[in-house]
């Protein structure tokens, strides 16, 4: 019957319809790898009183959100304490909230996010990419808070010196002439015996501090490449030392009874540690 056949037409057209605005909308979805079979239970911010025993790990598993947008979303960090009645705003889908202002466009907001003009769109029921004004508060699913790097911070470095007298003693041990052992053992009493290698431990059976943190007058025991270096270990002397280095004193990092001055970083690799 041909009057069946074209009552069914648009019937058809509309189903077609509604199948090409799906596999679209699975298009946008994929675009900026989201979970298309993510149910959205909700499509609108709720506000959550937090309870006794909540933390910010466990509410955002209760609404199956991602931590980064709960803190996103509340201006909060890992380390925020937060107590019970205090009120949170839970979004509805993982992203991050936008307040329009003026002289943006759709498509700055959405590559300031990391998202897709498409997907604001659609998400926030608008007409298109010219339905915003300012004021208006927008929901980027999906979206990212841009990483805003913190201000550098200068530090004022603080330089201590000291001069250091050699103790006196029966007890002091004398080392090979020329060595990096020797000449250590020439700016302080050194009552311990053996290679440059084994001075943490000796020093530390003998009862003397040992330690991470510089010290004027300490010893530095030091890792150094070069297979005499590897063999016998390397030593110095501290001569000053500020917030982020440390300067030492030695002989025969460039040969024997060849005298240097050299300044590390506090946490460079080749310090091993200090005997106080």
């Amino acid at each position: 019957d041909k009057s069946l056949e074209n009552q069914n037409i648009p019937l058809a057209r509309e189903k077609n319809k509604q199948k090409t605005y799906q596999i679209a909308a699975f298009l946008v979805t994929d675009e900026i790898d989201l979970d298309p079979s993510r149910p959205l239970t909700r499509t609108e911010t709720e506000t959550y009183y937090v309870q006794g025993g909540d933390t910010l790990y466990s509410i955002a598993d209760k609404f199956g959100l991602s931590i980064d947008t709960l803190l996103w979303g509340n201006n909060l960090t890992l380390r925020s304490i937060i107590r019970p009645g205090q009120a949170l705003e839970i979004l509805p889908v993982d992203g991050i909230t936008h307040k329009v202002k003026k002289g943006e466009t759709l498509q700055s907001i959405a590559k300031k996010y990391k998202s897709t003009v498409e997907c604001i769109i659609d998400f926030n029921d608008l007409a298109d990419a010219s339905d915003i004004f300012s004021g208006d508060e927008l929901i980027i699913p999906y979206g990212q808070e841009p990483y805003i790097p913190p201000p550098a911070t200068v530090k004022p470095k603080i330089t201590q010196y000291y001069t250091y007298t050699k103790p006196t003693g029966n007890n002091c041990h004398t080392f090979v002439s020329g060595q990096c052992t020797w000449y250590v053992a020439t700016r302080r009493c050194i009552p311990w015996s053996g290679h440059a290698k084994s001075w943490l431990a000796n020093a530390r059976n003998m009862g003397f501090q040992i330690g991470y943190t510089p010290q004027v007058g300490a010893v530095i025991s030091l890792r150094e490449s070069g297979w005499a270096a590897r063999r016998y270990g390397h030593v110095g002397y501290v001569e000053y030392f500020n917030d982020e280095t440390v300067t030492f004193s030695e002989m025969n990092f460039k040969g024997p009874w060849t005298k240097t001055k050299r300044t590390l970083n506090l946490d460079d690799s080749r310090i091993l540690g200090y005997i106080y």
